[in-house]
């Protein structure tokens, strides 16, 4: 919950902050991975900071269940981080982003997706 509250406030901090694109979103979902239920719940914060041709992003991502042991409470499940930067000339994008997924271990128990990836991308056209 703390955690959270912090990128919340984070979020916060960023909308006030000239330039920074900010968006918060809810969600609900069914989604099965490797035949494992994902969060029911997420929450999703991204932040664009755009610099002329470059744009910088980030974005975090928490999936969710409700709470067994506390009513009308949320138990974190699932965590990816996205952080990137793009180049756009008009004709050439040239990108690079990091993703990493992280479980939330929840009363000594671990479970949920580890992994991620780092690519370098250029696409021609728009």
């Amino acid at each position: 919950m703390k955690k959270m509250l912090a990128l919340i406030a984070i979020l916060l901090i960023s909308i006030s902050v000239y330039a920074i694109d900010t968006s918060l979103t809810f969600g609900i979902q069914n989604s099965t991975i490797n035949l494992k239920q994902q969060g029911q719940f997420y929450i999703d914060i991204t932040l664009t900071q755009p610099i002329g041709n470059l744009n910088i992003y980030g974005n975090y991502r928490n999936e969710m269940n409700l709470s067994r042991l506390q009513p009308l409470r949320f138990a974190p499940k699932q965590d990816y981080f996205t952080v990137g930067a793009s180049y756009d000339t008009g004709f050439v994008t040239i990108r690079a982003e990091h993703m990493c997924m992280h479980p939330v271990v929840s009363q000594s128990r671990w479970f949920g997706l580890q992994g991620g990836y780092t690519r370098f991308e250029i696409t021609l056209g728009d």
